[in-house]
This record gives C-alpha cells, sequence and structure tokens, in this order.
C-alpha cells in the first residue's frame, strides 16, 4: 500500500509547464533530472493472471539520489533485483533454482554486455556489444557458449512398446555456441541500414546438431509521407538436415492526408530453385484523432538527434531510438549521468517535444493473409480496434489537445491445418490511459482448438490478465 501511495503521489508531481489534460489532470514535466531526495518511485507494475492457474507479478523501480536506479520484481516463482547507472546495469535473479546474472558496461567509444544463466548445474554464457565510430556508425558483435553439451538418448522403442506409455520428449533445440558480426549505419533520423552476419551450431531435439550460417541486410527509409522498411535474409543449414532458403520483407506506411495512416506488407521465404513454402500478406488502416506525425519526422526527433550528438560529445556513448521505451531509457541515462543539470532543459525539451507529437489512433483495422506448406497451415488473422480519446467527445471527431484515453483491440486468427483441423484463436483487450504515465489494462485470450488439443483430448485454457502500470516520463 506504501508503494502504491508513492505511486499516486508521483503522478502529481512534477516540475516544467503543464501539458494536456488526462482523466488525472494536466500533465506535466517529469523530474527525470533531478536528484531525489532520498527515493522517487519511477516504475510500478502489478499484473494478475488466471488460465487455471493463478500468477501475480509485481515490478518496481525507484531513484536513490542523482546517479542510481534500484529494482526488483516478484514474477510468479521468479526474484530478481536489479541496479542500474549510467554506466553501469546489473541484474540477478532466481526461479526455482536456476539464476540468471546480467550486466552491461557503457564506455565513451563501445558498449558491453553479458549473461549467465545456471539451470541443471550448467551454464550458458553470452556477450554482446558495440564499437562506436562515429554518431551515425556502430559496428555489432555477439557471442554465445552453451557449456551444457549433453546429449539426449531417446527411450529405446521396447520400452514404449512394453508398457504403452509415450516416452519423455527431449530438450527443446537449442544453440550451443554462436557469433555474429555487423554494422548500423543511421542518416540523420530518416535512414538506417543494418548488415550482419551469424554462425551457429543449434542441437536439434532429436540430438545431433547442425551448423547455421545467416546472413541480413535490413533498412529503414522515412521520406516524406512514407515510411518503408525492408528486409533481406540467406540461411544455410548443414549437417543430417541441410536446406538453404531466403527470407524476403517489405512493409510500407503511407500517409492519406494528415488523419489516415494505410500500410501493407508482405514476408516470403523461399528455397532456391525448389520452391517458395512461406507468405504472408497483411494490409490495414489506421484513423487518427489529431494529426499523424512519424516518428522520425517529428520535432522530438529533431531535438533527439541534438541532444544525441551533445551526449557523445561528453563521452555517454547513445544511439538514436525512436520507440517509446528505447526513448524513455536514453533520456533516464543521461538524467543519471554527471552532467544531467547541464541536460536538463534539453531532456525536458525532448519530452515536451514527445508529448506535442503523440499519435492518437481512434478506428483501425489489419488483415493477415499466409501460408506455410512445410507445417501445412493456412492462416487468417483479423485485426480492429477503437480508441475514445479525452476529452471525450463524439466518435471520430477531430482535436488537437486529444490524448489517449480508452483504447478496445480485437483479434482474431484462424489456422487451417491439412489434415482438416481449424484451430481459431481470440484476444481481447482493454487499456484505460490515466495520463500518459499511467494505465490500467485487461487482456484476455483463447487459444483455441489446434492439432495439440485434439492430439491430448482437451483444449488448452483460456487467459485474463488483469493489471496497473505506472512509468515516470514515458
Amino acid at each position: 500500500m506504501a508503494l502504491l501511495k508513492a505511486s499516486l503521489l508521483a503522478l502529481l508531481a512534477g516540475t516544467g509547464s503543464e501539458g494536456p489534460e488526462y482523466p488525472l489532470g494536466p500533465l506535466r514535466t517529469p523530474p527525470i533530472a533531478d536528484e531525489a531526495t532520498p527515493f522517487r518511485l519511477v516504475d510500478l507494475r502489478y499484473a494478475f493472471t488466471d488460465d487455471g492457474n493463478t500468477l501475480s507479478s509485481f515490478e518496481t523501480r525507484v531513484r536513490v539520489g542523482g546517479s542510481l536506479f534500484v529494482g526488483g520484481e516478484v514474477i510468479g516463482e521468479r526474484r530478481g533485483l536489479f541496479a542500474d547507472t549510467q554506466r553501469i546495469e546489473l541484474g540477478v535473479s532466481e526461479e526455482n533454482g536456476s539464476y540468471e546474472i546480467e550486466g552491461s558496461l557503457r564506455a565513451p567509444w563501445f558498449v558491453l554486455g553479458t549473461r549467465a544463466f545456471h539451470e541443471d548445474g550448467e551454464w550458458a554464457v553470452s556477450g554482446a556489444g558495440s564499437i562506436r565510430f562515429t554518431d551515425d556508425v556502430e559496428l555489432l558483435l555477439s557471442h554465445s557458449h552453451d557449456l551444457d553439451q549433453s546429449l539426449f538418448t531417446p527411450s529405446p522403442v521396447e520400452a514404449f512398446a512394453g508398457s504403452g506409455i509415450l516416452p519423455p520428449l527431449g530438450p527443446p533445440s537449442r544453440e550451443l555456441r554462436g557469433s555474429s558480426l555487423g554494422a548500423l549505419y543511421q542518416r540523420g533520423a530518416r535512414l538506417e541500414a543494418l548488415a550482419d552476419a551469424r554462425i551457429s551450431r543449434v542441437r536439434t531435439e532429436a540430438g545431433f546438431d547442425l551448423d547455421v550460417e545467416r546472413y541480413r541486410l535490413a533498412t529503414l527509409w522515412n521520406p516524406d509521407r512514407f515510411e518503408i522498411d525492408g528486409e533481406l535474409s540467406y540461411q544455410k543449414t548443414s549437417g543430417r538436415l541441410s536446406a538453404k532458403d531466403f527470407t524476403a520483407f517489405l512493409g510500407i506506411d503511407a500517409e492519406v492526408g494528415s488523419y489516415l495512416l494505410a500500410r501493407a506488407s508482405t514476408r516470403q521465404r523461399w528455397e532456391p530453385g525448389v520452391l517458395r513454402f512461406e507468405e504472408d500478406y497483411r494490409i490495414g488502416a489506421t484513423f487518427f484523432g489529431r494529426r499523424h506525425r512519424f516518428a522520425r519526422q517529428s520535432e522530438a526527433s529533431a531535438r533527439l538527434l541534438e541532444l544525441q550528438k551533445k551526449a557523445n560529445a561528453l563521452g555517454y556513448n547513445e544511439r538514436r531510438v525512436y520507440d517509446p521505451e528505447g526513448l524513455r531509457r536514453f533520456r533516464e541515462r543521461l538524467g543519471l549521468s554527471p552532467a544531467r543539470l547541464e541536460l536538463k532543459e534539453a531532456l525536458d525539451e525532448l519530452y515536451r517535444a514527445l508529448v506535442r507529437d503523440r499519435n492518437v489512433p481512434q478506428l483501425g483495422f489489419e488483415i493477415e493473409l499466409g501460408e506455410d506448406s512445410i507445417l501445412g497451415v493456412e492462416r487468417r488473422g483479423y485485426r480492429a480496434f477503437v480508441g475514445v480519446p479525452w476529452p471525450v467527445r463524439l466518435p471520430f471527431l477531430r482535436s488537437e489537445d486529444s490524448v489517449e484515453f480508452l483504447f478496445l483491440e480485437l483479434i482474431v486468427r484462424h489456422h487451417d491445418y491439412s489434415g482438416g483441423i481449424r484451430a481459431v484463436s481470440r484476444e481481447l483487450s482493454l487499456t484505460a490511459f490515466l495520463n500518459r504515465e499511467t494505465s490500467l489494462f485487461f487482456h484476455w485470450q483463447d487459444p483455441g482448438f489446434g492439432p495439440e488439443g485434439v492430439i491430448l483430448e482437451r483444449s488448452p485454457p483460456s487467459r485474463f490478465t488483469l493489471g496497473f502500470e505506472y512509468a515516470m516520463g514515458r
């Protein structure tokens, strides 16, 4: 109760000019760079899930003084503690005797992160990092190694014949080791390009090893009223199950006027010289309650570019990111830095620009059609949503002072399998945004009756989740 009370007080606290009106009152600029005396609540999330079994999750994070975040989580049987500064991030968690340890170091010209997972007496370790050459260019590296080299031996057929009981399955396919090398190029806010290669060895459920090579090119370009993202990859698998395949993806978002966004995308997979064995097509449109803005063409993107260059000149090694959570972490790290007071006004202006650039979806749909000939399944999916902005007005009236308030979404997916089985899954979610930082949410999911349910002669249970979330500065 004390933490919940603190979170409600945090909703009313803050500095700087007032933002748009929400059900809890006007939004204020969060004290992202101000020192806590001695603590300030930054995150609080509670969720309750029931699918025949109940699961509660609780996560929280507080700022301590001027340069430290401390957090913890309790998710079912999982327990975790975390601590972050501008340069260093550390975390440790435990679940049913398995441990996960992770950490990262952010230096002026490189970032290095590591993760170690311990289960059943064995360790799996991995590392990933980047080397910065300029504000726009980074070299990306990673390596992973599973120290558990044990080989699964299936039960003999005679054991099944004698008992009539199916033997237990082997462990799922896992990567024994893998290394990757890549490069990321960002030109201003409107163009990104990524090239990388990964070589790995994978042990399958059947217990034999495959060597996998994957090469990828990806780009995102944001010219005028369009956003175009594409990816082309090639994968070669050597070993008992040798194969080669290409994957191509192309997605286009187009502004139709100032308040309507149309989207179309396709993903194709094929084996050279043989056949196309997976395809996916999607089309959709969204109507907004205020003028739509691409994240990379907004006022905030220009401020982000300027702030990133200033931060890197100070040796803080930041990448330009455009998703809400990535931007929040970017601002938080600079708010913990020794130069936080020097950067405070720029951080506050970036947040206010993000609020001014907000998109408020009111009505939308998406249709998905796909097929996988290897799995023998045809897919159809339908997604529709309705948003009710605040202040509440007659449906679909436009207003530049509106904000997100209620958001209702329905997703229905059909999977038709070659054996004549049809699985229909449904999802329903409702979110209420009390302000930009605080929300209540409900999610219900019915996974449908698929091939696994036919084999086991029972359908998987439906699941619902109720929760509350507060995230300062979101």
